[in-house]
């Protein structure tokens, strides 16, 4: 009489822990996402601090050698040269920043869908085993309730 309560019992039991297991798994692989990208961006923050030096390193020896040289009426104003080229030298910056930001966003992105597949693990469990305990009560195997 109580060996169809306990297969069942195990039955939920199993299908419990294994939901349960699987969202762990999902929270731990979101962790691991979000710590991933926040490498990433440090990652890319470093680099666009690395090209920032450089850019100013080359604008300020550009300044110097444009002193030097002093003034071609010819040419362009030497304030609109040097603006447009240290322009030019900060895009790999602005890109540098830009993928710091992404590396980011993607992996907050990532870590959310993993959770939520977990969380969708753990529900589904959860509907199996009231399935099973459904199907044990009013389906095939009746639950009997000892005297």
């Amino acid at each position: 009489m109580c060996a169809p309560i306990l297969m069942t019992g195990l039955q939920v039991a199993s299908s419990l822990a294994g939901g349960m297991a699987q969202k762990s798994e999902a929270n731990y692989q979101a962790k691991l996402a979000q710590i991933q990208a926040q490498h990433q961006a440090r990652v890319a923050a470093a680099n666009a601090e690395f090209k920032r030096f450089d850019a100013e390193r080359q604008s300020a020896a550009e300044r110097a050698r444009q002193s030097t040289t002093g003034i071609d009426p010819k040419s362009g104003s030497v304030i609109e040269t040097l603006s447009q080229n240290h322009a030019g030298r900060m895009v790999g910056v602005l890109d540098e920043e830009h993928k710091a930001r992404l590396a980011l966003y993607q992996g907050a992105l990532q870590a959310r869908t993993l959770k939520r597949a977990g969380q969708s693990a753990l529900t589904r469990s959860i509907l199996s085993g009231s399935g099973i305990v459904a199907n044990a009560a009013f389906g095939g195997n009746t639950i009997s309730i000892p005297e």
